[in-house]
């Protein structure tokens, strides 16, 4: 889960038309839901940055059905993280030109503190999400 990506596989003992059933009547997700498929995201009462995007994928067992899932940050989650990664990196260079090591070097241990936080707190979302989802199945 080193770029705010998670997955996931689970076998069940239901057929996949009623997993489906179950996924789209839990009241705290919205999304599309096909045949076998799924692309859901967790209703929010309050502004969330690392929310996952959850896909599903179903496929039918002898015993049951096998369903993957994978939890991914949303696009724009990503750009934001990669946006700033790049800025406090070429401020770093910077400061190094400018011979300011230690000054570059804090910017940079911020930057890893930066990306650690928002690791943490996709990681959060994502436990939180799991839980919901896996406690209607």
């Amino acid at each position: 889960m080193w770029w705010l990506f998670y997955q996931q596989t689970i076998i069940s003992g239901n057929k996949a038309h009623e997993l489906l059933q179950k996924i789209e009547q839990n009241p705290a997700f919205r999304g599309h839901i096909g045949k076998d498929t799924f692309t859901i995201f967790l209703v929010l009462r309050r502004p969330e940055n690392f929310s996952p995007l959850i896909k599903g994928k179903l496929l039918t067992a002898s015993t049951g059905t096998i369903l993957q899932i994978s939890y991914k940050a949303f696009f724009s989650t990503k750009l934001f993280l990669i946006f700033w990664a790049v800025f406090m990196l070429l401020f770093s260079v910077f400061l190094c030109f400018e011979q300011r090591y230690w000054h570059a070097f804090f910017v940079f241990l911020l930057n890893l503190a930066c990306y650690g936080i928002a690791l943490a707190n996709f990681r959060r979302q994502v436990r939180i999400c799991e839980t919901l989802l896996l406690k209607n199945l």
